[in-house]
């Protein structure tokens, strides 16, 4: 069994019906060993998207979110691994200001370190576009990350 976690961009990228999406999204869902999660900080997030005007729409974000086996809470364990994984990333430097040449810390925003910690918690890949904001992780070996926009992962759970 291989656990996807799915994050926010690209749960929204499914509800507007992005073709690479749906095609990641589809493999995953014919695939018997994929468990498909999302973290309730996705579905907060889904719910405040400019893109949920109408009741409609709300019944269009709960069809997106209903295709996940599981829907998870924030519990202690995603709590404290999400500390420790903010705790990383403002321990690292990070990009350089186009301006001021300085370095910026790596922060990590929180809802990102807790949808991370979903993702690490259970062992589970995390399914993003927005690789660059999980570098830090993925470097120190402690998320592993897919991106479906990438066409050599396009054959994940086919």
């Amino acid at each position: 069994m291989t656990a996807y976690v799915i994050d926010t961009n690209i749960a929204l990228y499914l509800l507007e019906g992005v073709p690479e999406v749906v095609t990641f999204m589809e493999h995953l869902a014919k695939d018997s060993s994929a468990v498909i999660l999302f973290s309730v900080i996705t579905k907060m997030e889904m719910y405040s998207s400019p893109l949920v005007a109408t009741e409609a729409h709300r019944q269009d974000v709960d069809s997106v979110l209903a295709i996940a086996h599981e829907v998870l809470d924030v519990d202690d364990h995603i709590a404290a691994t999400c500390g420790e994984l903010r705790q990383l990333c403002t321990s690292q430097p990070g990009e350089e200001c186009p301006t001021c040449h300085r370095r910026s810390q790596g922060k990590l925003k929180a809802a990102n370190a807790i949808i991370a910690a979903t993702g690490v918690t259970e062992g589970a890949l995390l399914v993003t576009r927005n690789v660059k904001d999980f570098a830090t992780l993925m470097d120190a070996g402690r998320l592993r990350v897919i991106n479906p926009f990438a066409q050599a992962q396009l054959s994940v759970g086919g």
